[in-house]
C-alpha cells in the first residue's frame, strides 16, 4: 500500500492475479524539478536521496487529496493520472488544482542535511484517451498508463523551461471557466507530427 494510491491498491485486492488493461478518456500529469542535474551533480547521492523524498512527500500527498495516482517516479521526475483507475468527473481540474498547488509548494525550501534548497518544479498536463493496467509479469507488475498522453505531457512541462503548470487545449477547454492563463500559441513538441497550442495556468479562479 506505501507504493501505490489507496484507490490502486483497493484494486490490486480485487483483482489479483489480473493482466487486464482498460481503455479511459482522462488527464495525465507530468511534473519535473528544474536544474536537477547541476543540484545532484554537486552532492552526496544520500543527501540526493534525502531531498527527493522530502520533495515527493508534498507532491504525493496533494495528488493524493485531489483523488490522482501516482503512476511512477522517474528520477526528478512524477507521473500522474486522474481518473484512472478509477473514473470520476472533473479529472482535469482535479489535475490543474493540484499541479498549481504543486508548483506552489515546490517553491518553499526544503530543510535536508543542515542546507535550505528550493526545488521549483514545473508540470505539464494534457487530456484524452489511453490504456491503463497491471503490466509485468506474475512476479512483478505495476498499474501503468501507456499512451501519447504521457509523450504529451512530458513535453508539455519543458515547454518553457520554467516552475510552471503547461496545459494542452484539450485540458484548457474543460477547466476554461476556473483558470487564468496565458495563451502560448501553437508550440512543436518533439515526436508530434503538429503544433500543439498550450496554455500556462497562472492561477485557479474558482
Amino acid at each position: 500500500s506505501g507504493y501505490v494510491s489507496p484507490a490502486v491498491f483497493e484494486r490490486i485486492l480485487r483483482e489479483e492475479g489480473s493482466s487486464t488493461a482498460e481503455r479511459y478518456e482522462a488527464t495525465v500529469l507530468f511534473g519535473d524539478i528544474r536544474g536537477f542535474t547541476n543540484l545532484s551533480d554537486s552532492r552526496e547521492p544520500e543527501q540526493v536521496v534525502r531531498l527527493l523524498n522530502a520533495h515527493f512527500d508534498k507532491l504525493t500527498d496533494t495528488i493524493y487529496a485531489e483523488q490522482g495516482t501516482i503512476d511512477k517516479f522517474l528520477g526528478d521526475g512524477i507521473l500522474a493520472v486522474f481518473g484512472a483507475p478509477l473514473a470520476y468527473e472533473d479529472s482535469a481540474g482535479a489535475a490543474v488544482r493540484a499541479a498549481v498547488k504543486m508548483r506552489d509548494q515546490s517553491m518553499d525550501a526544503i530543510h535536508v542535511g543542515g542546507e535550505e534548497l528550493v526545488l521549483a518544479t514545473g508540470f505539464g498536463i494534457t487530456t484524452g484517451p489511453f490504456v491503463a493496467g497491471h503490466v509485468g509479469g506474475k512476479k512483478r507488475h505495476d498499474f501503468t498508463v501507456i499512451g501519447d498522453v504521457v509523450n504529451v505531457s512530458s513535453r508539455l512541462q519543458g515547454v518553457t523551461g520554467q516552475p510552471d503548470v503547461i496545459i494542452d487545449q484539450a485540458t484548457y477547454d474543460l477547466v476554461k471557466s476556473r483558470v487564468e492563463v496565458e495563451p502560448l500559441g501553437e508550440v512543436v513538441l518533439k515526436g508530434k507530427p503538429l503544433p500543439v497550442a498550450c496554455y500556462k495556468v497562472l492561477r485557479m479562479v474558482e
